[in-house]
């Protein structure tokens, strides 16, 4: 009977030791298509995002274009990227306010870049990500 407790307690510990923590990691999402939420145009597309608890960092174009949005505030938590969830930042570029959205729903990451508030022209763009993993 002990042994059987603890193999439970080492199979607990070693799920959690796997967990990824939004707010406790640098991660790198990288993406392979894109969807433009103003025309619902989808299209294949390579760029990643490397998100801080500080800031989000949209690295395009083979790494020779980087784009870094401050985060604000944080709405929600995520305590495991693995699992199905989501967690809202509010961010500044600038002086353009906007929300980065990063999610998993049904086993899909997704990216959304909301800075509609904005103007007319400014993003409001889906992003799916091919894979994430801490940055190196």
């Amino acid at each position: 009977m002990k042994s059987t407790a603890i193999v439970i307690v080492l199979v607990t510990v070693a799920i959690a030791a796997c967990a990824q923590n939004f707010s406790g990691q640098v991660l790198q999402w990288d993406v392979n298509e894109t969807e433009n939420l103003k025309n619902d145009e989808r299209t294949g597309y390579s760029c990643s995002f490397v998100s801080t608890p500080q800031e989000i960092k949209w690295i395009q174009r083979n790494g020779t274009r980087s784009t870094t949005f401050n985060v604000v505030s944080t709405l929600g938590t995520w305590p495991d990227i693995l699992q199905d969830g989501a967690i809202t930042l509010n961010v500044m570029r600038g002086t353009d306010k906007g929300i980065v959205t990063f999610s998993r729903n049904n086993g899909q990451h997704l990216v959304m870049l909301d800075f509609s508030a904005s103007g007319s022209s400014a993003i409001k763009q889906k992003f799916f990500i091919s894979s994430v993993q801490p940055y190196k």
